[in-house]
């Protein structure tokens, strides 16, 4: 029997950093959105462990967060049975959209579903901590204040009607590199529950403090953030850690991007059951 899931992706609706933590991760805080760009993931009980993926660029090693995912169930539970995972990839990687930490959530919650566990919602945080900062956020509702390096996760609700667009850029930006970049760069000016306060009030001041980190790596994203902007969109911020940028409005002057192309959603689109 194969069972099917969908794996979606995020966007960061503000973005703060706040300094550099002890254990060399970054305080960040930031206002996360669940949309309806999603992978797809199948599960077959097979001979052996075998990943299979759409995309032949995916490392599908032990490195992968789908793996680490399978790691941390077989911990908890001692369930050993293999497994053949298929990934159909539609979120870019690197991109700064979530998609290997919602992969890794939907891995996690397969895995709960085919041997029935049972695991509570404290459960899921518990194991997704482990595997990535990102990963607990995809156990929201789909949208959540965070903090900490992402593990801290706060229900919010956020009805949000207006559409947007994803622009995706060629180039990849890593996680690592875009904080690494972050030295020097950090200027704590905002509050970040001030800030939330003014989401919650539909006052929408859309921001990324890691445009800093990836603008210094990719001149490119800052040309083309500039053409966006020039384009007649209402705001336009990098997600994550790059290198996709979300456009709020109406696009009416046309696009000149060559190296960008864009598929329309809309937010507040995914929830989970």
């Amino acid at each position: 029997m194969k069972l099917s899931f969908f794996s979606p992706a995020k966007i960061n609706l503000f973005l703060l950093v706040l300094g550099k933590r002890e254990d060399g991760y970054h305080e960040i805080a930031s206002l996360m959105q669940a949309i309806s760009l999603y992978d797809e993931l199948h599960f077959e009980l097979g001979n052996k462990d075998v990943l299979l993926s759409s995309d032949p660029s995916l490392d599908i090693g032990p490195s992968n967060l789908i793996w680490k995912a399978v790691l941390a169930f077989r911990e908890k539970t001692s369930i050993r049975e293999p497994l053949t995972i298929t990934l159909k990839k539609n979120i870019p990687m690197m991109s700064g959209l979530g998609g290997g930490s919602s992969n890794a959530a939907t891995t996690l919650f397969a895995l709960d579903s085919i041997f029935s566990t049972n695991f509570s919602q404290e459960d899921f945080f518990s194991l997704a901590q482990k595997i990535g900062s990102d990963v607990p956020f995809f156990f929201s509702q789909g949208t959540a204040y965070v903090e900490g390096r992402g593990e801290k996760v706060e229900e919010i609700f956020l009805p949000i009607a207006h559409s947007f667009y994803l622009f995706f850029s060629k180039e990849g930006l890593s996680t690592a590199h875009v904080y690494q970049a972050m030295k020097g760069k950090i200027d704590v000016h905002q509050n970040p529950r001030a800030l939330l306060k003014r989401f919650l009030a539909h006052d929408f001041s859309y921001q990324n403090d890691l445009e800093k980190g990836a603008f210094s790596i990719c001149q490119s994203l800052a040309n083309n953030k500039k053409e966006l902007e020039e384009s007649n969109f209402s705001s336009v911020f990098l997600t994550g850690s790059g290198s996709a940028f979300v456009c709020v409005g109406e696009n009416h002057r046309g696009l000149s991007l060559t190296e960008v192309k864009a598929i329309q959603r809309k937010e507040k689109l995914w929830y989970s059951p």
